[in-house]
């Protein structure tokens, strides 16, 4: 049997076809990448929209690896949620039983032929070094980011400084709450909390659930906030606010550039406007003209405050004497008038909106300073939130509890530094060879630290990879700290930290293999629109990367894939109508029409649980079938409620409620009349004691039956 191990510290780059059998698919057009993403002995970062065959390419990925290691836990696969680790298994698992066929049906696709030719490669591998993975699947090591964390911190309880095992509680508010009661009755830090209950107005429950709220949330603040504490603290935060503001502020002033005249003419109108009780305008008078100084921002906010609405979202129509225009004929006329017609011609600009935008954000700018009171009161709430962050471990350590924060924050002590590995961080740099993370977009910054912490000691062309797959486009986490600048800085070509940083070739995959032409080609042009022009990784802009369809449109390419149904102060009864009836319309089109449009299936998505409820009820009243899912229980299912009634009635003949619903229910249909008959006159007896006593003919014909 042959040996399909490969040394490339020794050997050139091998031939993909000739060691694993796979081929290049050149009727793709990211063909060339995909067959380039398989190589085993490459890192690569791989940018794969949706629909464009993720799992498979991380499928065909892993395998090829299989064939390279001398043991299958040297390859570790890190996914985000049981779900996807639990499918990215059953893949691999598929493969390798696909492998056993001695061949593939005629019209099996190069996709899946490559599949089988890796696979057998793996179980040729697997059989001569008695890895009986078929038997044993659990060694394959495909975790959850999370499940690592617990593995990392369970391997050294001394070095995590968590103690023995803790368990993971998905439900910490109690201990949250401890910690922070332990927090606020410390006297060391009194005035802290005196400055927190004023800043509160004296509510202790709002500070209380302030406090709280921090402490969900502690793996977006401590490493940023806690040391700031220390000598400079102030300036180098003041320095980050200035070059923030700086440059938000250069940005918005440029976009302003094509109306300056008439904000020129604003600014001349402001020296008769501050006549009329207008103090704050008295910066714009003469102040022309307004630059991208820090010195000009206070002029600015008054500007952009003048000119726009309450609300920020457009330029006024009118003005009168609370915005300096008093009534009168004359130069109070011709002023107003004059004023009006700069906003109009402002509104009437082609790029209104993005002027109003602008303005809105050069309102809203703050100074870039701290006053003495505001440093203080920062400085309290941090010392305060450091001394409720300690009151949780103690806690922790004391019920034998933990949230997923803290197995994180334990398992990246427990692998030191880059300087000073733990024993661990050796141990592990020792077995892992090759590492797969999977929706690299959704790494927060914790998490792409220990993504790095893990490749300490990495060499160039040590024969370790780094194989990072993600869509950008598709980072919808932030609120969670997920930083999709990490994906883009990875996109430069290294991540890792100091001499230990691993080269990656980025990779784009194009091909979509989920929807049809139609479809994609509107996603392409609607989402352009939407998406920033360029990346920036500061901010978390991502630009748009258009994608191809393999699925063509075929005689009917010529109809609209996407239509649209707009429609304005639509009640939620109004929408479930309409959509109801757009359903109606497109399976009474199908019907006319079976046979070219069987098994054919209409799927409805959302906004909210809500929405989508209101739209079950009418289909339901319209009898057209459908299956929800996760949308109604079964508890809310009228003929479960009806068997419930049913069994509690008959458990207790004194539940009244339920036999009155059990009369109603259709299993019996009473009217409401004859519900009277039965017991209306009677308030204190059983139902069942009104029933043995109940006069028939008092009942309707329909209640005799």
């Amino acid at each position: 049997m042959s040996d399909l191990s490969f040394s490339p510290e020794k050997n050139s780059p091998p031939c993909l076809t000739a060691l694993l059998g796979v081929q290049k698919d050149v009727h793709l057009l990211d063909g060339q990448a995909r067959f380039e993403a398989i190589n085993p002995f490459g890192s690569y970062i791989v940018q794969a929209p949706a629909g464009s065959g993720k799992t498979a390419l991380l499928t065909q990925r892993f395998l090829a690896l299989l064939t390279q290691v001398e043991q299958p836990e040297h390859i570790v696969a890190m996914t985000f949620t049981k779900k996807a680790a639990a499918e990215m298994r059953d893949r691999i698992m598929g493969a390798l039983n696909m492998g056993l066929l001695e061949q593939l049906p005629e019209d099996a696709g190069l996709n899946d032929l490559n599949t089988w030719q890796l696979a057998r490669r793996v179980l040729e591998v697997n059989a001569r070094k008695g890895w009986s993975l078929l038997e044993n699947p659990n060694r394959l090591r495909i975790k959850t980011i999370d499940g690592l964390n617990s593995y990392l911190v369970a391997q050294m309880p001394l070095l995590s400084k968590m103690g023995a095992p803790s368990s993971i509680s998905n439900s910490v508010e109690e201990a949250y709450k401890e910690a922070v009661h332990l927090a606020l009755k410390t006297e060391a830090i009194a005035p802290a909390v005196g400055r927190l209950l004023q800043l509160v107005n004296g509510r202790f429950s709002r500070a209380e659930s302030l406090l709280m709220m921090m402490l969900q949330k502690r793996d977006q603040w401590m490493g940023t906030l806690l040391p700031l504490s220390r000598e400079g603290a102030r300036e180098a935060l003041e320095a980050a606010m200035v070059s923030i503001v700086q440059n938000e502020l250069s940005i918005q002033v440029a976009q302003l550039s094509s109306v300056r005249e008439t904000l020129e003419e604003v600014c001349h109108i402001a020296e008769y406007a501050v006549q009329n009780d207008q103090p704050q305008l008295e910066g714009l008078c003469g102040a022309w003209p307004l630059t991208d100084s820090l010195s000009d921002l206070p002029k600015w906010r008054v500007l952009a405050e003048w000119l726009l609405t309450k609300d920020g979202k457009g330029f006024r129509k009118s003005v009168n004497k609370n915005n300096g225009f008093i009534a009168g004929k004359g130069e109070p006329k011709a002023k107003k008038e004059q004023f009006l017609n700069a906003l109009a011609g402002l509104r009437e600009s082609v790029h209104a909106s993005e002027m109003v935008e602008s303005l809105a954000v050069l309102s809203t700018l703050p100074d870039p300073h701290y006053s003495d009171d505001q440093w203080q009161d920062l400085q309290g709430l941090i010392e305060l939130l450091r001394v409720c962050a300690a009151y949780l471990k103690v806690v922790f350590q004391s019920s034998g509890q933990a949230d997923f924060i803290e197995i994180a924050q334990a398992a990246s002590q427990s692998l030191g530094d880059a300087l000073n590995p733990t024993d661990l961080a050796q141990q592990l740099d020792y077995q892992i060879q090759h590492l797969l993370v999977d929706e690299f977009q959704d790494t927060s910054s914790e998490q792409y630290q220990l993504i790095c912490k893990l490749m300490t000691g990495w060499q160039v062309d040590d024969g370790r990879t780094l194989f990072i797959v993600g869509d950008p486009m598709q980072s919808i986490y932030r609120f969670r700290e997920a930083e999709v600048g990490n994906f883009l800085k990875a996109w430069q070509g290294s991540m890792g930290s100091m001499a230990s940083d691993v080269v990656l070739t980025p990779l784009q995959l194009h091909v979509n293999f989920r929807s049809r032409q139609g479809v994609v080609d509107w996603v392409n042009q609607q989402f352009k629109k939407v998406f920033p022009r360029e990346n920036n990784m500061a901010k978390g802009a991502v630009a748009y990367s258009d994608s191809t369809a393999f699925h063509l449109d075929g005689a009917e390419g010529d109809k609209a894939s996407v239509i649209t149904h707009w429609a304005l102060n639509r009640s939620g009864t109004e929408e479930a109508e309409e959509v109801v009836a757009l359903i109606q319309r497109r399976l009474g089109e199908w019907a006319a029409n079976a046979t070219e449009h069987e098994g054919k299936t209409i799927a409805l998505l959302g906004r909210t649980r809500s929405s989508l409820m209101a739209i079950a009820q009418r289909l339901k009243q319209q009898h057209i079938p459908f299956r929800a899912i996760d949308l109604e229980g079964l508890n809310e299912r009228q003929e479960v409620q009806d068997v419930l009634a049913l069994s509690r009635a008959l458990l207790h003949l004194s539940d009244r409620a339920a036999w009155i619903a059990l009369l109603r229910s259709p299993l019996l249909g009473l009217s409401l009349k004859d519900l009277y008959a039965v017991m209306g006159e009677q308030p204190y007896q059983s139902v069942w004691s009104c029933l043995m006593t109940l006069d028939r003919d008092a009942l309707s014909a329909q209640g005799r039956q």
